[in-house]
């Protein structure tokens, strides 16, 4: 008897195994459309956010939309490389998923990583009204700026730890069809907790909107105030002012220089004279006198000059808003069906049921629509950003920086000058 009741528990066991994994199989029919959209993103930001933060670390100098670009394609790619594939995983299996400590994990990650690109765009915000309202103010250091991203990341992680308690193991149907998946724990599931923080989320993202629309609405009134001044943008006069300054100090150092290799010529003279030199002293001096010439040479003297030289800099600022503006937008419009689509699932649970396969298919990609702002700003660099296309479409400016060999170029130059006046005769 006990071998029969054995075999029976077992058969029993088979079967509700059986039938759970075709209940799986039928639920992960629904998921077939958000599985491709997500694979397809995933794909698409890993090289896009790899290549992004290789060109501006490479291409870019140091500055404060450097580091924040830096910070935005650094956060997304780790949501390309850790939670994609997971959100994959508990798509493919949304009744076999008894993994309660990942589940935790991942919406943790993932609510993290959304709350720090919203702060960190709160902070690119902040910061292009500073530059453009409030020029001649304090302006953030380059330094500082990394400081407020990674207390953005900080904040986030803050705002983002109710996920650890309210996520868990839900768990479906009973005796032999009873599955586990990946959502709001049973523990909290009938409780007002989960709408709660849903409705906290809703709150600040509310007050960002709020906030980036006024933000931007005062950058746009004081630009376009300067173009009916015809005025060029206070930030572009003090920056003009601060490379003449430059310029009339590189003009006394090159001045200087030359003093510095008459002084040379007529030391070496009195020492050696003139016949007992076995090279040329004009030879010998012609390198220092060439690269005073060089200095001398690269650099705007004219007023037409100094001109397309503010010119240059003032699109490259309104590119930069430009940029940062059309990336915030993206993600919002890319966080807002997520966000609205899980308050009405929190009011209404039996919305899924009544919808046809094609309306779930859509509500689910919906459901999970943020993902497209991670892959959404390499693209919004590459459309808006000239120098970015550039150094991605040219292979071989990925291993030569111009720059670099021009310094080279320089430090040799340097030494040899130093070098043969140092010589003893």
């Amino acid at each position: 008897m006990a071998v029969k009741a054995e075999n029976s528990s077992m058969n029993s066991n088979m079967y509700s195994n059986l039938k759970l994994h075709d209940l799986n199989d039928d639920k992960m029919k629904v998921n077939i459309g958000v599985i491709v959209f997500i694979s397809i993103l995933m794909i698409l930001g890993l090289l896009g956010n790899s290549n992004t933060i290789f060109i501006y670390l490479k291409k870019y100098k140091p500055s404060t939309y450097r580091t924040f670009i830096l910070f935005l394609a650094i956060v997304d790619l780790a949501t390309c490389c850790l939670s994609m594939p997971v959100g994959l995983i508990i798509l493919r299996f949304p009744l076999m998923f008894p993994y309660a400590e990942t589940c935790k994990g991942f919406y943790f990650f993932t609510y993290s990583m959304c709350i720090g690109s919203t702060l960190i765009l709160i902070t690119i915000a902040a910061d292009r009204y500073r530059k453009i309202c409030v020029p001649h103010g304090v302006q953030l250091s380059v330094r500082m700026a990394k400081y407020i991203c990674i207390l953005d990341l900080f904040l986030a992680l803050l705002f983002s730890w109710p996920c650890i308690v309210l996520f868990g193991n839900k768990h479906y149907g009973n005796n032999n069809r009873h599955g586990t998946g990946c959502y709001y724990s049973d523990e909290f599931r009938k409780t007002s907790y989960p709408a709660t923080y849903n409705y906290f989320i809703a709150f600040m993202f509310s007050l960002t909107v709020v906030a980036m629309l006024i933000i931007y609405g005062l950058i746009g009134r004081q630009i376009q105030l300067r173009h009916r001044k015809g005025q060029p943008n206070t930030q572009m006069q003090a920056s003009e002012q601060k490379d003449k300054i430059n310029l009339d100090n590189i003009n006394n150092s090159t001045t200087t220089e030359s003093l510095k290799v008459m002084v040379a010529r007529q030391h070496i003279q009195e020492k050696i004279g003139e016949s007992s030199c076995f090279c040329s002293l004009d030879d010998v001096i012609d390198i220092k006198q060439y690269r005073c010439q060089q200095e001398q040479t690269s650099i705007p003297h004219t007023k037409n000059d100094s001109k397309e030289w503010s010119i240059l800099k003032r699109r490259r600022s309104n590119t930069s808003i430009k940029i940062m503006l059309i990336m915030t937008v993206v993600f919002f419009a890319s966080f807002l069906p997520h966000l609205f689509l899980s308050i009405i699932a929190m009011k209404r649970k039996d919305i899924s049921p009544n919808l046809s396969l094609t309306e779930k298919a859509t509500y689910q990609i919906f459901s999970w629509s943020f993902y497209i702002n991670n892959v959404a700003f390499p693209i919004i660099y590459g459309f808006c950003d000239a120098k970015f296309i550039k150094e991605t479409l040219d292979p071989t400016s990925q291993f030569y920086n111009d720059s670099s060999i021009s310094r080279v170029k320089v430090g040799l130059t340097r030494w040899t000058s130093e070098s043969v006046l140092k010589i003893p005769f």
